[in-house]
């Protein structure tokens, strides 16, 4: 319950995330959706009992669909230029690659801290990398040319700035309902949901499964179940930008299936 939880905040968050972007620009909702997911890894390290603990990380799922659907869109923008259309899988790649870097030390420094000083002190230590996440997001200029007001993060403190799209954030939903129905008519876009659902069912499925069977059939500690989890991270930050570049030269599509089926294979192995 508690891993699926954040996973159910982005369920419900993503729709609208999308469209809000789209309403006041990609930058406040990559502040507001960063210091909401910071609170959230706070709460949960302050929480005393399950019954808070479940809401507080519903509400970080929710802001980390803020962040993430922003920040694509973000990506997708400043991509779009000119001089950087070629080079836009690459660039992607290496994004994926530095993602791949925290990945590979937040289950090692997380496992290593808990270890050393609890979960309490981890999940505190943690909430300050998104905090200051927000504010450096805070400081970058503006790209999406439609938005109706680009100066909520560019001049308000994060705090200021989750309260302005909190504020804009109303009739979101239906919005975001007709244009995803506009959207699900496309043949294209039916098979990238499908896609992209099968893939994160998987790393869900990972996520749950994997320090399960490790504490279970080696009697893993945390620290040994985020070496894990860092071994394959460190895999992702060699392997994306090559694939960046590879979709450049060779197009997105014949790179779909080969991945999906080392996916597989990685699973069952």
């Amino acid at each position: 319950m508690l891993l699926a939880a954040p996973s159910l905040g982005r369920l419900i968050g993503n729709l609208p995330s999308g469209a809000l972007s789209d309403r006041i620009g990609r930058v406040p909702c990559m502040v507001a959706g960063t210091l909401i997911s910071s609170m959230g890894v706070l709460g949960t390290g302050l929480a005393g009992s399950l019954s808070v603990m479940l809401p507080i990380r519903l509400v970080q799922g929710m802001g980390g669909s803020l962040s993430a659907a922003a920040c694509t869109a973000y990506l997708a923008n400043l991509t779009q230029r000119p001089h950087l259309l070629p080079y836009r899988g690459l660039i992607l790649g290496v994004q994926g690659a530095l993602i791949s870097v925290g990945y590979v030390l937040g289950p090692a420094v997380g496992g290593l801290l808990t270890d050393a000083f609890g979960a309490q002190a981890a999940y505190c230590a943690v909430a300050t990398l998104p905090a200051c996440c927000s504010a450096l997001f805070a400081t970058l200029p503006e790209v999406a040319s439609n938005a109706q007001d680009t100066k909520v993060s560019l001049k308000q403190s994060p705090l200021e700035g989750l309260r302005s799209v909190m504020k804009q954030s109303q009739g979101l939903w239906t919005e975001a309902i007709g244009t995803w129905a506009t959207l699900l008519r496309d043949k294209n876009q039916q098979g990238a949901l499908l896609g992209n659902s099968v893939l994160f069912l998987n790393y869900a499925a990972m996520v749950t499964a994997v320090p399960l069977q490790t504490f279970d059939t080696f009697n893993a500690t945390p620290g040994d179940i985020g070496k894990i989890f860092s071994l394959g991270s460190i895999i992702g930050i060699g392997l994306s930008p090559l694939a960046g570049r590879w979709a450049d030269q060779y197009g997105r599509m014949p790179l779909v299936m080969p991945s999906v089926v080392i996916m597989t294979l990685g699973g069952l192995t």
